[in-house]
């Protein structure tokens, strides 16, 4: 564990709207948020991600997705990756029975497809979590111990299953403070209660979802206008005085390798 107090802002999503790509840029270039993960599986995603990602180049992950989308393979590769119309299940729910090896072609297949847009992913999560559902967390443990993609842990057991592997990830990642209180306040109490389960120091991941709200947005997502909220809070100057106050360092992907490194 690192002897900082070190916490990492993360915004998942980029590529699923213009707006989400929009209200991403905004939080990394005027607010706190250091990197994002791409998705590269649903509709138009390729070409959002290929128009909007200069300004935040050589900071863009990889948001590994067996949901809401559509495989990178065929169905005579992936199967059991698929529903009965080709694409991937909607959520979490439906991905069952399906075989290792195969999420294991797609998941490679899906960074290979970010890397033909001029992306070299820097990390990687995945989008609804699904790579650490039971059995999945075997090839996503894998995946960053074979990329040296740093990737997102949600829990002590996936941190140390990372670790075990090799791979490098936060200490720890909280994934739902705009659930509890989506205000700067809340946002600080959350990262408090964060380093305070660290026992005080180390990195601390958090996941967020900023955007501009957008028909398209709403057309797929259920959340939607609570992402613009996000945005407002990652984007304030109350926030960064609040961190301050809690002596805590906004980090980035450099900070967390290197951290990782010298321990």
């Amino acid at each position: 564990m690192s002897d900082q107090r070190l916490v990492l802002f993360n915004a998942d999503d980029f590529g699923l709207t213009d707006g989400v790509c929009r209200g991403i840029l905004e939080a990394m270039t005027n607010g706190v948020v250091g990197t994002t993960t791409a998705m590269v599986c649903t509709s138009g995603s390729l070409e959002r991600v290929s128009h909007w990602q200069q300004p935040v180049a050589g900071r863009i992950g990889i948001h590994l997705q067996l949901t809401d989308g559509k495989p990178c393979l065929g169905r005579a590769e992936v199967p059991s990756l698929m529903i009965a119309n080709g694409e991937f299940p909607r959520t979490t729910a439906g991905v069952v029975d399906v075989a290792l090896s195969q999420v294991r072609a797609d998941w490679f297949a899906q960074i290979d497809r970010l890397r033909s847009c001029g992306v070299e992913p820097s990390h990687m999560d995945s989008h609804h979590h699904v790579g650490v559902k039971p059995r999945v967390i075997e090839v996503y443990t894998k995946l960053a111990a074979a990329t040296g993609l740093p990737a997102r842990s949600t829990s002590a057991e996936v941190t140390e299953r990372l670790r075990l592997e090799g791979a490098t990830c936060a200490d720890l990642c909280t994934t739902a403070w705009y659930e509890r209180d989506p205000s700067v306040k809340g946002l600080l109490r959350v990262i408090e209660a964060g380093f305070e389960r660290l026992n005080g120091r180390g990195t601390l991941e958090v996941m967020c979802h900023p955007a501009y709200a957008d028909t398209a947005l709403a057309a797929r997502s259920a959340y939607v206008w609570q992402r613009e909220r996000e945005l407002s809070v990652l984007t304030s100057g109350k926030l960064r005085t609040g961190l301050r106050a809690l002596e805590v360092e906004i980090g980035s992907l450099a900070n967390l390798v290197a951290s990782a490194r010298s321990v």
